[in-house]
């Protein structure tokens, strides 16, 4: 077995390693604000926190949605060209076509294994790589 290359390393460690910084730095901003409550560098964290926690609460209760509109008729018809594949946009009202946009969102919608639908395309791109 051959051991993994470095930048594999850095991928497989970022997700360990980054909300260690994230709540490293939370930690030294609060400190600071204790150190110092009546500076303008606490109203300032003050602010900073409650529009992270603003941006947290509006993505949880709103996540984003698909936008069927369609770019030449602007009828709410776009869907995804492929149900295999997360690529590729159509209308079914007009002649639009687009390969390389994205039906992320669409596919989210509509298919409830998402996952096997990702893994899918995962190996096929593997596949296509050899």
């Amino acid at each position: 077995m051959n051991p993994p290359r470095p930048a594999s390393w850095i991928a497989f460690l970022l997700p360990l390693i980054l909300p260690l910084i994230l709540l490293g730095a939370v930690g030294l901003a609060a400190a600071i604000l204790t150190l110092r409550p009546d500076s303008i560098l606490t109203w300032v964290g003050y602010g900073v926190a409650g529009l992270v926690l603003l941006w947290l609460g509006a993505t949880t209760f709103w996540p984003a949605r698909a936008d069927r509109a369609c770019p030449e008729c602007g009828q709410e018809s776009l869907e995804r060209m492929d149900p295999k594949t997360t690529m590729g946009l159509l209308c079914t009202l007009c002649t639009y076509q687009d390969p390389q946009a994205s039906g992320w969102f669409l596919a989210e919608e509509e298919e409830t294994d998402l996952e096997d639908l990702v893994r899918q395309q995962r190996q096929a791109l593997r596949d296509s790589r050899r």
